[in-house]
């Protein structure tokens, strides 16, 4: 049995549904927003009150946000974490958290990065004192649901239901898009060598944003609403491949980022555009 702590994140719920061997017990909100308050103690009692010690922990929970305050992003993206694995500690449980493949650029001023970055040193302390703790790293996730308003394809659904411009830099930036089907099937085989503090998901087939934005528009017909290099690139960004494929999803067949991608947005206008009725 395992404990997936954060039930309300896409990857998570696509990682029970796609787990159908495995029995699971949830954790929301609500029980975050306790353990949170109350610390150390609360999560322990949680535990214990279970009729079995999870085998593993999944930390899906997390603020995405950078524009959050620093509090709760670090409430729920690091000092939760840190709990978890004190508890782990004291109980013997496997504990995975997960961050993004931005951390590997190093200090960000924006926060939800800057977490990630904080958390991942965190487990490489836990394991220093024998938590089995490793640290996933994503790159950008879609599907399963519409795109998060803050993120770049949640900005192009903003704009292709609106009617409106869609500003955005020169789009260099390099990115890998990965399905959240895949990354289920993926964390299970890079997370089984429990030898290593961290590791990334890659599929090592990064795109340009420019070239996502513009297909995207294109197969809507609204390229005159995409504005490439209205805006400023940001100081610090990737702007060469930073990834190879991960050697363990050697034979995991990733779907093709473009057309996914594309398929993904007519959905999320369709959805969006129905709710708005």
């Amino acid at each position: 049995m395992d404990l997936i702590i954060g039930s309300s994140s896409r990857v998570a719920q696509r990682y029970v549904a796609n787990r159908t061997e495995r029995e699971f017990v949830t954790a929301g909100r609500d029980d975050i927003s306790r353990w949170i308050d109350a610390g150390e103690d609360a999560l322990n009692r949680y535990l214990e009150s279970l009729n079995e010690l999870p085998e593993v922990v999944h930390l899906f929970a997390g603020v995405t946000d950078p524009r959050v305050s620093r509090e709760e992003i670090w409430a729920v993206n690091v000092e939760l974490p840190l709990a978890v694995m004190a508890v782990a500690t004291r109980l013997g449980l496997a504990v995975n958290t997960y961050g993004t493949v931005l951390e590997q650029l190093g200090p960000s001023e924006n926060l939800y990065i800057e977490s990630k970055r904080t958390l991942a040193s965190e487990v490489v302390k836990a394991r220093d004192i024998g938590v089995d703790a490793i640290h996933v790293r994503f790159h950008t996730v879609y599907g399963a649901s519409i795109p998060q308003p803050h993120m770049f394809l949640g900005q192009i659904l903003t704009s292709l239901v609106s009617g409106d411009e869609f500003h955005m830099s020169s789009g260099r930036q390099f990115r890998e898009y990965h399905h959240v089907d895949d990354v289920v099937q993926a964390i299970d085989m890079v997370t089984s060598d429990r030898a290593r503090a961290s590791v990334t998901i890659s599929h090592g087939d990064p795109i340009q944003l420019m070239q996502l934005a513009r297909s995207v528009f294109e197969s809507f017909d609204r390229l005159d609403s995409l504005k490439i290099g209205a805006l400023a690139d940001p100081v610090s960004d990737v702007t060469t491949p930073l990834a190879e494929r991960t050697p363990e999803l050697a034979d995991l067949e990733f779907r093709d980022t473009i057309p996914a991608v594309v398929s993904y947005m007519h959905d999320a206008v369709s959805i969006r555009r129905a709710s708005e009725e």
